[in-house]
């Protein structure tokens, strides 16, 4: 019952906060407007209208825009064969504005890659009404399924499309994958929705037979995202939920959207590497330091490049990856496991570390210290590789209710991950912690 109860919050949860629908800063810049969308109409009952618009490298910010019903003839005027191309679907949008987003990532595909970019415009039949958009959904993929085979026939391969899907986008580039039996080279799913998704049966969303590779981006499992697997490679955002710098209450949709911002931020600077591993509680506590358990002993990193994959498997195996991020662009983080030993610890205490690399690059964590653990790991996010880190600071965190005196830590030690990459480890010994003072120490460090 409370699972169901949960659910039903939800669903209320797209209608009254989306509001704030994937960025609502006003139109795609192109010359070819994105469709309008007015509750008004949309009460009277609006068909499913799609419109395409077509980015190419000698076409990069004004677009080419032409229906589902568009000729060969024509297509074959815009549409480059010969190169890849990108395919972007959005998802369900409560006031019928355009994503915000779609012009950044349409900008940062562009200024990487040679591609053709076919940015999928249903505005009308995504808005408003969720469950509306989801029933949509399915005509939509037929839709996408016959331009994408329209293309083909002028010369590209199934292989050679990408389609990237946020949301509900998400699982709609599934249902295309599907109808193309999955010979698609990639889908990309960005915080797959969850309202109607989460409770059903895998295959009826994205899943990894829809493209030769399926990887997908969650940040936000505790609410508009998907918390199931449903790639090759899935990758967890700070565990998947409560993103740096998102609060539900100033954005209800901050956490949800973080995965798009993630991915476009990472094709023009792919720094993010993220660590197979079974959870993220056994990531936080430093029990996944290297690659040499996941598909091809490497790290991958998000962005437009394919993680490498054993592809000697006839069905390549899923892995789940973590990692984590700072809160603003380019979100890139240096993973620095900090290890803690502590004695005579006589309750429960919590402490600071603060990391400092320069002026700017200041990161800090507060660790939990307990009586019946003498030793403790914890991973940080930093902006700066260790060996770039020129001070770290520690002190006791106290408050009306508990006031601790005296933290005692035999040792402490930072190191570099993925362990493999074999950094020095730098420790420093006899911390004696008293009561508000603060415990630092600068250090000179040389990277390779």
């Amino acid at each position: 019952m409370v699972a169901v109860r949960r659910d039903i919050l939800l669903l209320w949860g797209f209608v009254i906060c989306y509001h704030l629908s994937e960025g609502n800063d006003g139109q795609l810049s192109s010359c070819s407007e994105f469709q309008a969308a007015s509750i008004k109409e949309y009460l009277k009952g609006v068909p499913l209208s799609i419109q395409y618009h077509l980015f190419t490298p000698n076409n990069r910010s004004c677009s080419t825009a032409f229906s589902e019903n568009a000729t060969s003839d024509l297509l074959a005027t815009v549409f480059n064969a010969s190169l890849d191309t990108k395919v972007i679907i959005h998802g369900y949008s409560l006031q019928g504005h355009t994503p915000f987003w779609i012009k950044k990532m349409v900008t940062a595909i562009l200024e990487r890659a040679d591609v053709n970019v076919l940015v999928v415009d249903w505005l009308p039949a995504a808005s408003f009404l969720y469950a509306n958009a989801v029933q949509n959904s399915l005509e939509l993929s037929w839709s996408i399924s016959s331009m994408i085979s329209k293309l083909i026939k002028l010369g590209s391969t199934e292989k050679s499309f990408h389609l990237i899907g946020v949301s509900l986008g998400a699982h709609i580039a599934g249902f295309v994958g599907s109808l193309h039996k999955g010979r698609f080279g990639r889908i990309t799913g960005l915080d797959p929705a969850h309202p109607r998704f989460q409770s059903v049966i895998l295959y009826d969303g994205l899943n990894p037979s829809n493209a030769v590779f399926v990887d997908a981006l969650h940040s936000d499992t505790d609410g508009f995202g998907i918390n199931l697997p449903v790639g090759h490679v899935d990758y967890y955002l700070n565990g998947g939920k409560d993103q740096p710098g998102c609060s539900f209450f100033r954005n209800p949709k901050c956490d949800h959207i973080r995965a798009a911002y993630i991915f476009i931020s990472a094709i023009t600077k792919p720094c993010l590497q993220a660590f197979p591993c079974g959870n993220y509680e056994d990531f936080m506590k430093g029990n996944c330091r290297t690659c040499r358990n996941s598909l091809t002993d490497l790290c991958p990193r998000i962005g437009l490049l394919e993680p490498i994959r054993n592809t000697s498997l006839l069905e390549p195996e899923r892995a789940s990856y973590f990692l984590r991020t700072t809160a603003t662009e380019p979100f890139c983080a240096h993973h620095i496991l900090v290890e803690i030993h502590y004695e005579n610890l006589k309750q429960k205490s919590e402490i600071e570390v603060t990391l400092i690399s320069d002026g700017l690059s200041k990161s800090q964590e507060n660790i939990k210290l307990m009586k019946e653990i003498p030793v403790l790991k914890r991973v940080m996010a930093h902006t700066t590789r260790l060996c770039e880190i020129m001070s770290v600071e520690v002190r006791i965190l106290s408050s009306w209710f508990r006031n601790i005196k005296e933290v005692k830590i035999q040792k402490l030690c930072l190191s570099q991950l993925p362990s493999e990459r074999k950094e020095e480890t730098y420790c420093f010994e006899n911390i004696d912690l008293q009561g508000k003072t603060q415990w630092s120490h600068e250090f000179i460090t040389i990277c390779d």
